[in-house]
């Protein structure tokens, strides 16, 4: 949680050109850490708090992209939600824990922008 709050204290500083050459990476980063609810590793005690940073730092930094930079990512949001993932028994579902944090992350992004 902690670095994810750095990351977005970070995000809200960074000057133009740096969001323009990195959001796409950050964005990344940040759906890779968004899975940790499907994972749910037994260091993190709240995995709500803990999606919550993330989608902080996720919400600032698409406060900073135009709509053109916006629209990729958010695409890429969706497919990351849709994606099918291996389970414990081996076979590929869709995930629900994905499903979850995406529309936790959508909610999220609607207060923000309104």
């Amino acid at each position: 949680m902690i670095a994810f709050n750095m990351l977005e204290d970070l995000v809200v500083k960074m000057d133009r050109s740096s969001i323009v050459s990195s959001h796409g990476k950050i964005f990344d980063q940040c759906l890779v850490a968004l899975d940790i609810r499907r994972l749910n590793p037994a260091a993190i005690q709240n995995i709500d708090d803990a999606e919550r940073s993330v989608t902080s730092a996720m919400v600032a930094l698409t406060k900073k992209l135009t709509e053109s930079e916006f629209r990729p990512l958010f695409i890429r949001s969706i497919d990351w939600a849709e994606s099918d993932v291996v389970d414990g028994s081996g076979s590929e579902n869709k995930s629900i824990d994905r499903a979850i944090s995406f529309y936790g992350l959508v909610d999220r992004l609607c207060e923000s922008h309104r």
